[in-house]
């Protein structure tokens, strides 16, 4: 993998953001210098464990107990159930996935969870 990484954006609006419904908009629009990785510079666990290392992430500690494995986070990526983005100034790395809320009624009852 190269650094930097090329600059690629698909973020779509962020939950903490405030926007007109269909408004997209960029990591870098939230907080300059993060972008989001493309599935092109993640094609398989080689690349993403390099991406990983740059930031100073053991890759190797992914798949001990109960954490994911590096495996199960590229793929996670790829289906677009998450994003990870990069800011090359800080050579961070960020996972980034949007909360889903589910409200489970029936009649006039709703159902909790306790």
């Amino acid at each position: 993998v190269k650094f930097p990484p090329q600059a690629h954006s698909s973020n779509t609006l962020l939950p903490h953001q405030s926007a007109e419904v269909g408004t997209k908009c960029t990591a870098a629009d939230v907080a300059p210098g993060w972008r989001t990785l493309s599935n092109e510079e993640l094609k398989g666990e080689k690349e993403l464990s390099q991406v990983l290392e740059r930031a100073g992430i053991d890759p190797k500690r992914y798949g001990v107990g109960k954490a994911k494995t590096v495996a199960a986070l590229l793929k996670e990526v790829q289906k677009g159930e998450s994003t990870l983005e990069w800011n090359e100034q800080t050579t961070s790395l960020r996972r980034m996935a949007e909360p889903v809320f589910v409200q489970l009624r029936w009649r006039d009852q709703v159902l909790v969870e306790v």
